[in-house]
């Protein structure tokens, strides 16, 4: 190691030149980071692709059946359950669909009930007055 009057020279260069080092780098991070915000643009109307809501449908149906399940969910060494709750309607057209519901609407419909479905893609709006999760137009 090189001293001169008992002072380390080779560490101090040493030292010093890693704190240039350290500096230039941020130095560069921080331009890099500049130039991403200055030339961002959001992107438009054209490039965002626009989902199709799915229609409306309203249809008779009636109540074919109410079912609870006990979903396990985790794994075996953090075992969790839940509960997921279904209705299954019969459809005049003689199609049955089932929709994942809340236990409030289990509650709500009676077994084997007729009335009018209103539904949107996969998602159950309404059955018979007795509950809505969205804003129905006529």
């Amino acid at each position: 190691m090189i001293e001169i009057h008992g002072t380390p020279w080779g560490a101090i260069c040493f030292l010093v030149g890693l704190m240039v080092l350290i500096l230039v780098y941020s130095i560069g991070r921080i331009i890099v980071w500049n130039n991403r915000i200055k030339h961002y643009q959001e992107p438009t109307e054209q490039e965002i692709p626009k989902q199709e809501e799915a229609p409306i449908l309203r249809q008779n149906a009636q109540v074919a059946e109410k079912k609870v399940d006990l979903l396990q969910t985790g794994n075996s060494k953090r075992p969790s359950h839940k509960m997921e709750y279904s209705i299954t309607f019969l459809l005049e057209s003689g199609e049955t669909r089932r929709f994942i519901a809340s236990q409030l609407m289990l509650d709500q419909i009676l077994d084997n009930e007729r009335g009018i479905l209103i539904t949107q893609g996969e998602e159950l709006l309404e059955f018979n007055n007795k509950f809505s999760t969205k804003p129905l137009n006529p």
